[in-house]
């Protein structure tokens, strides 16, 4: 064979099989175009310089959505060569020899890849574009030229890279196979796997013995530290597990199905029934890693969506001034030193805008361990025992509490108010501080701690007296020298509001710090707060559209695969006489039953993750209230159903016209 015909083969194979070819370019370019995104905004000057944290999360962001990149690449091209294996063994017999088949399957990815490289390094250039500049927006930098994202050659070396060698490994893969089986093998490999399974029930409850640790594993009341490494192990056993049911479990549903007679032998369930069991041992695992990819998806965006709108929300949560000068210095002698130093702070805040109105505060934070409902001092540089939970505590006067958050609240002698920042500290009506028990009459409803990683617990405490004796039993200053403890200095501060621009205040933070004062603005604490997790919710859009693109990719080729096995089966059926409506009805239920089983685990997986994932991990990264959580968690599973159906309806129809077409190529 000359290589003109094997161009001209390739060039034939490629239109002849458009439906399979056409979403596989489209979607592994859009996928490589993001990656570049990502590697591109690593290597770029401008970003590096302004965001110091954002290359390496999303170096970290590169390397998940490459691997799942590279693992929807090589589902998509086993598919495909799947649907030829029986049209490559006719060649063989045609009289081509396999070193022509070969010849003609370079030819075909030679092509392939020459297009998704440059629809990829295109779309991810302008694609960039657009996301540099939305990503400044989010951090706050307004008027960022677009000369600031230039083309990355580094970045477009390693997507090119990174798809050549996948290319050659499929390749080397497929020459394998040539080279081991013989042409019969071919022609029958598409049939394979159509006879009817058993359905192993040891796998089967197995599978849901793990999906059922994994599950109590995830709703373990555990301390944050320990967070992740119980996440990654409730991953693996609800992957595991979810593969093991799908393989086994709802087979065996199905056979039980069918041994109902009054069930079964209704004309839309035998057909139904009938369809899906056959072949249901290569459905089950696209049908599990569907559902394991929607839960990533539904995870992904709920975890990116609070994030934002705590975003929002947090600066008016941390000070409720537009200013705050605070001091923590131990070499303050009484109260009157801290307030003439906040005063001098004051007086240089003054010069800069016109202040309206201020308050002063003063609290204090420490370490203690909680065991049976009493909180006990800890001291420096050791560890909580076996059975206690160390905590950070925060500790105000209620006279303080209500000038700061203006709540009209009223304490007893013997009541504080208390709240926890994890659903792992169990406090109810009472709590003893160090030798006192006090009674909780309320939840600290604005705390004073905001992004704190661990365990931390807030307390309003009724009256100064209490204050001072509950700092003196909870200290935290060790001199290392004398080895002798001293209690927690107070942190004073002065709450304050102004007219005039504050960006020139802003500036004069090194004239505070020579003062001893600490200042801190809430537009400051914003753009804080965007510089330090802009990048993760960056990293959380671009992985959930990896994750949306490769679950309606394996959708639709699923719906691909599922009209190739049932088009000469619904054939006969039309000329023995079965009627078209009866036949739409099958095939309505038959595909309900593809798509609804996925989704609705996925939710279900969800549901089960979401006190691990939200009340530990998300608030280890930032505080966000359970509300925001919740109605954020319950818009991404309607949106994304929403998407789910879309990619029903749009897959549905391909599957109508192929059971509706006769045998030709795709």
């Amino acid at each position: 064979m000359n290589q003109r015909l094997s161009w001209r083969l390739a060039f034939r194979n490629l239109k002849a099989y458009h439906r399979l070819n056409l979403p596989y370019i489209f979607s592994v370019s859009l996928m490589f175009a993001l990656e570049y995104v990502v590697l591109s905004l690593i290597s770029n000057d401008y970003v590096r310089e302004r965001h110091a944290i954002l290359p390496t999360i999303m170096g970290n962001g590169a390397i998940i959505g490459g691997f799942f990149t590279i693992l929807f690449v090589i589902y998509a091209d086993n598919f495909y060569q799947k649907q030829r294996k029986q049209e490559l063994g006719i060649y063989n017999i045609l009289g081509l020899e396999k070193k022509h088949i070969r010849r003609i399957i370079v030819n075909e990815q030679m092509i392939k890849f020459l297009i998704i490289t440059a629809l990829s390094l295109l779309a991810g250039q302008l694609l960039g574009a657009l996301i540099f500049l939305a990503l400044n927006k989010i951090m706050g930098q307004v008027g960022v030229p677009l000369m600031a994202y230039s083309f990355s050659a580094i970045s477009a070396a390693i997507i090119v890279g990174i798809h050549l060698a996948i290319q050659v490994f499929l390749y080397l893969k497929l020459r394998f196979q040539l080279w081991r089986y013989n042409p019969i093998h071919w022609l029958h490999q598409e049939k394979a796997g159509e006879r009817e399974p058993r359905g192993n029930l040891l796998f089967g409850l197995v599978g849901l013995a793990m999906v059922i640790a994994g599950y109590l594993t995830a709703n373990q009341n555990v301390q944050v530290i320990n967070a992740i490494p119980l996440l990654f192990a409730a991953v693996i056993l609800v992957i595991i597990g979810t593969y093991l049911i799908f393989r086994a479990l709802i087979i065996r549903l199905l056979l039980a199905l069918k041994r109902r007679p009054n069930y079964y032998y209704q004309p839309t369930h035998f057909l139904t029934l009938s369809g899906m069991l056959y072949r249901m041992r290569a459905n089950a695992i696209s049908l599990a890693s569907i559902a394991i990819l929607s839960t990533g998806v539904i995870l992904v965006l709920g975890l990116t969506t609070s994030l934002f709108a705590s975003m929002l929300s947090q600066p008016k949560q941390i000070i409720e001034t537009d200013y705050r000068i605070s001091t923590q210095s131990p070499d303050l002698n009484s109260d009157q030193d801290a307030v003439e130093l906040l005063n001098q702070g004051l007086q240089l805040a003054d010069q800069e805008l016109e202040l309206t109105e201020h308050f002063y505060h003063q609290s204090f934070s420490s370490f203690a361990s909680l065991e049976d409902q009493r909180l006990s001092p800890i001291e420096p540089n050791t560890l909580p025992q076996n059975g206690q939970v160390g905590v950070y505590l925060l500790v105000e006067p209620l006279s303080d509490y209500r000038r700061r958050t203006g709540e009209r609240v009223e304490l007893k002698a013997d009541e504080i108010l208390l709240s926890a920042n994890r659903p792992n500290i169990q406090i109810k009506d009472k709590v003893v501080l160090n030798t006192k028990s006090y009674d909780i009459q309320g939840p600290v409803k604005h705390t004073l701690g905001y992004n704190i990683g661990v365990e931390a617990i807030s307390i309003v405490v009724p009256d100064s007296e209490s204050f001072e004796s509950v700092r003196q039993a909870f200290p935290t200053v060790n001199d290392p020298q004398t080895k002798q403890v001293y209690p927690a200095p107070i942190r004073y501060a002065v709450y304050f509001n102004g007219e005039d621009d504050g960006e020139a205040l802003t500036k004069q933070a090194e004239d505070f710090a020579n003062l001893g004062l600490e200042f801190e603005s809430r537009q400051e604490i914003q753009d804080s707060l965007f510089e330090i997790n802009g990048g993760l919710l960056f990293l959380g859009i671009v992985t959930s559209l990896i994750l949306i693109l490769g679950t309606g990719l394996m959708l639709y080729y699923k719906q691909i695969s599922e009209g190739l096995d049932d088009r000469k089966n619904f054939q006969i059926m039309k000329r023995v006489g079965l009627e078209d409506q009866l036949i739409k009805r099958t095939i309505r239920s038959q595909i309900l039953w593809v798509f609804i089983l996925p989704l609705a685990v996925a939710i279900l997986h969800t549901l089960a993750a979401s006190k691990l994932v939200f009340n530990n991990l998300l608030r280890m990264i930032q505080t966000v209230h359970t509300v925001t959580i919740v109605l954020s968690v319950v818009g991404v599973i309607v949106g994304f159903s929403i998407c789910y159906l879309i990619y029903y309806w749009f897959t549905s129809r391909i599957y109508y016209q192929l059971i509706n077409e006769r045998d030709k190529a795709l």
